[in-house]
């Protein structure tokens, strides 16, 4: 069901919408998807910046309430497809013209996305205003799979990884540069459970971690506090084959402390049965 009510005028290039509303929607999206069409509709004044053609550009579009119900957002990756549904979103006193200058209106603008993994159960929800037509808003997700999220934030080699996460944190999206947009986290917090990470060379489990003070920005992580409870890990002294120096190897990965406690292993590749194992370890 599509229902819209408003007025256009394709000559000015402007669309006013009092009222869009639609039911059961199905969005579908590849893995070249590159948000351009994002940052056209939402980053209007940056785009005139640029020098971009008129003839490129969506003209000016505000919606006083735009409403999604039970709606569907299929992701498809070059190895996966996720599935998410339901999805609620809305949208409020929403404006990209930068001729608009009614402070007013900005600060109303609004927004606010619920969705549900129908692949691993976990729930999103993202909230907030629109600053300067660019959204920004508290996130928090629940158990969301350690697998995507790990490979999200670190190019790591083939791992074995199980785990959950929930996460919370002020998530922004907004145009730079070189990309058509994006997003940043600040004032993150991430709670791990039933964590294993296993390569060829290393293993770590853990019943608990948790990130405090995490931040992402600009394709900088700052993994803030870290903290390790009943963890056991095996180390090997092939540390290059290990994904601990794909995390904690890389410049723009930093981290204010790391506080853990468990059992810790080390070993040789050279010498079999070469162990030495030491409990009960608390480690800053």
């Amino acid at each position: 069901l599509f229902s819209m009510k408003g007025s256009m005028n394709p000559f000015a290039k402007k669309i006013h919408l009092t009222e869009l509303l639609f039911r059961d929607p199905v969005i579908s999206l590849s893995g070249s998807f590159s948000g351009k069409s994002l940052e056209t509709l939402l980053f209007n004044s940056e785009i005139e910046e640029k020098n971009v053609l008129p003839s490129s550009m969506p003209g000016s579009l505000s919606i006083a309430l735009l409403i999604g119900d039970n709606g569907k957002i299929i992701l498809a990756g070059k190895e996966k497809t996720q599935t998410f549904h339901p999805v609620q979103f809305s949208v409020r006193n929403f404006n990209n013209d930068p001729k608009v200058t009614d402070e007013k209106n900005k600060e109303q603008a609004s927004f606010r996305i619920h969705a549900e993994s129908q692949d691993s159960h976990s729930v999103f929800t993202w909230q907030g205003k629109f600053t300067g037509r660019a959204p920004s808003g508290e996130l928090e997700i629940n158990n969301f799979e350690l697998g995507p999220l790990l490979n999200l934030l670190v190019d790591t080699p083939d791992l074995t990884i199980k785990g959950n996460a929930d996460i919370r944190g002020e998530l922004s999206l907004a145009p730079i540069e070189k990309s058509p947009s994006s997003f940043s986290l600040k004032n993150g917090s991430i709670q791990l459970s039933s964590v294993e990470i296993k390569d060829e060379t290393t293993e770590l489990q853990s019943r608990f971690i948790r990130l405090s003070s995490f931040s992402f920005a600009n394709g900088k992580v700052n993994l803030g506090n870290l903290l390790f409870e009943n963890s056991s890990i095996l180390l090997s002294d092939n540390v290059k084959k290990s994904f601990l120096h794909y995390i904690f190897g890389e410049e723009r990965i930093t981290f204010k402390d790391i506080n853990y406690t468990g059992d810790i292993v080390y070993t040789t590749e050279d010498v079999e049965d070469n162990k030495v194992m030491m409990h009960d370890v608390s480690l800053r």
